[in-house]
């Protein structure tokens, strides 16, 4: 025979950040060799963010000179976690230029920033911009009323400097190596490209992990089934498949079914929303595929 195993929001287990699901059985039971479990649809919110305090990805910072800091005050960047796009990333990095006073407005009222992050599409970059500041307010721009930086505009009117710190992976996420940029200060537009390939979506893929699987030949050898939440983040992931790919159960007593999602490299993940609904199918020895 067939049977088929619901998991839904009243199956999470608690403590677990909902990325661990238990169904109690109704009795404790019995599955022999040869019965198989497969997955037989997937439907949950694309929940987990990209950029977190516990990924230990959401801090950078600038330096940005000033005429009573010449080498540059240092602004520093703690982005809440969330999912980002770059654009999304670059302005909240505007957002906290604009609470600390590095900004300017021009004649036809439009924000002026002097740092950023931008897509290179061609070449698959993240791309550091920054431009010289001005010494003097421009003609038709207005200052912020605390002044620049909170003062007075610098007398050399260098580019503010992104920091990329190392003990932290939101270069990874950008795809640049820890470092200064640029290096030295410098009056000129300073444009660079990523030096590593930027991964704004580190989980790429879910892996799902069940206790009735025991794969001899893997290391995770509680591996289930794959998935790439192909879908916009807040959108469902809705899977369903006609014939699920059935994975041997390891023979023995069981009094509950568990399935835990993990990231493509293993690691655990936070869902957001347990609003989901996974059907799992367990195939008794003597059913046919």
């Amino acid at each position: 025979m067939v049977h088929t195993i619901i998991f839904n929001s009243t199956t999470v287990v608690t403590g677990s950040n909902n990325s661990r699901y238990r169904f109690n059985l109704a009795q404790t039971t019995m599955l022999k060799k040869g019965s198989y479990v497969g997955v037989q649809a997937i439907t949950m919110p694309y929940s987990w963010f990209n950029i977190t305090s516990a990924n230990g990805n959401n801090t950078f910072s600038a330096l940005f000179p000033t005429l009573a800091a010449p080498l540059g005050a240092t602004l520093s960047v703690t982005v809440p976690d969330g999912f980002y796009t770059l654009e999304q990333l670059n302005a909240y990095f505007q957002y906290v230029m604009i609470a600390n006073n590095y900004y300017l407005i021009n004649s036809t009222g439009q924000y002026v920033y002097y740092a950023q992050f931008v897509y290179n599409t061609t070449t698959y970059d993240v791309e550091i911009d920054t431009f010289g500041i001005p010494t003097s307010l421009p003609s038709g721009f207005t200052a912020p009323s605390a002044g620049w930086g909170g003062g007075s505009f610098p007398a050399t009117g260098n580019t503010p400097q992104i920091v990329i710190p190392a003990t932290n992976s939101i270069g990874s996420i950008i795809g640049f190596s820890a470092g200064t940029y640029p290096a030295a200060q410098q009056t000129a537009t300073f444009s660079v490209l990523s030096d590593l390939t930027p991964n704004l979506t580190p989980i790429n893929s879910l892996i799902m992990q069940c206790n009735l699987v025991n794969n001899p030949y893997s290391q995770f050898s509680r591996t289930l089934y794959s998935f790439t939440p192909n879908v916009a983040f807040g959108s469902n992931i809705d899977i369903q498949n006609s014939y699920p790919a059935f994975v041997s159960v390891a023979e023995g007593y069981y009094g509950f079914i568990e399935i835990e999602f993990v990231d493509q490299n293993y690691r655990p993940i936070t869902i957001l929303d347990p609003n989901l609904c996974i059907q799992l199918v367990l195939r008794d020895p003597d059913e046919t595929v």
